[in-house]
């Protein structure tokens, strides 16, 4: 249990998290806030969960992990480490009384209590160290596309093949081996594609990702440094932007002679303004903007 001082050191710092309802602290450098200057998103805050949260975080004796207190947001954010010496964030959300972290996708209300919600954490990090390894791995080895700033609840990669094929990589704690798609011109991502069916057979865990990929798939991947002489082809070839911020090009005519890739979107909008576009549920068959060559794009 922090001792007074502590306490006083610690809301010297956050000030907005002192609950209305504490008692006096009894300690040398005692925090006043008077009510005429106190700040406006203390006196107009409702969270019900400020006092619950403040007293557990006496129980767990967690002070040192708060990292920062917005006043604006209204949330906490504390960092904790996962046990294998990677730390993450948990963020405690006083505007909207939801928990969240970075190392899962969705949020948790508070009335969960945040002892049991750290617990909840541990048991995903445990769950999920085998898979968190080999994306480590991956973001070692392979010169990684997306995403950018990938968080611990990206489960997935999409990794560079070459100059006209990309992979996306895919990872769960239910399966020893990670799940692997290549897109590019059918003559090189159909023979991989074929290559990585066997991916279940020949994975060897005691080896690294790229070793592994290597074997299997019978080529040599890009380094994380590689630099690609031929960027263009692997830009949308209706937006010319390589990545809109939501996905890659990955959407890429099959005639090697072209092999022009497209973001998904960019190509469905320009698919349905031709005539000559046909439609089956959520899939679309039409003709690539660049050489008229047949394409297929679902709408996923």
């Amino acid at each position: 249990m922090p001792s007074d001082a502590e306490h006083v050191e610690f809301f010297k710092s956050f000030p907005l998290l002192l609950p209305i309802t504490m008692t006096p602290l009894q300690a040398d450098g005692y925090i006043e806030i008077p009510e005429a200057t106190m700040p406006a998103a203390l006196t107009r805050r409702a969270s019900k969960f400020y006092a619950q949260i403040i007293h557990e975080c006496d129980e767990l004796e967690e002070w040192g992990c708060v990292e920062s207190f917005d006043e604006k947001s209204q949330i906490m954010t504390l960092e904790l480490s996962d046990g294998s010496g990677k730390s993450y964030k948990v963020y405690a959300d006083f505007d909207k009384d939801v928990f969240s972290s970075d190392i899962e996708a969705h949020t948790t209300a508070m009335d969960i209590g945040l002892p049991s919600y750290l617990d909840k954490l541990k048991g995903i990090c445990l769950q999920m160290s085998e898979p968190w390894k080999v994306l480590d791995d991956i973001d070692r080895t392979l010169h990684v596309l997306q995403p950018q700033h990938p968080r611990r609840s990206d489960l997935w990669r999409r990794v560079a093949v070459g100059d006209l094929a990309n992979a996306l990589i895919e990872v769960s704690p239910d399966r020893y081996h990670p799940k692997l798609i290549v897109y590019g011109p059918a003559s090189i991502a159909g023979p991989l594609n074929n290559r990585a069916k066997d991916m279940r057979i020949e994975w060897n865990s005691s080896r690294g990702v790229k070793d592994n990929l290597e074997d299997i798939l019978g080529i040599k991947l890009p380094e994380p440094s590689a630099v690609y002489q031929q960027d263009g082809k692997i830009k949308c070839g209706i937006c010319l932007s390589f990545d809109d911020g939501a996905e890659i090009a990955d959407q890429v005519c099959t005639s090697d002679q072209c092999a022009q890739s497209f973001h998904r979107q960019c190509l469905i909008q320009w698919l349905t303004t031709k005539e000559d576009t046909r439609q089956s549920y959520n899939t679309y068959f039409g003709k690539c903007p660049y050489c008229k060559g047949n394409m297929v794009v679902a709408n996923s």
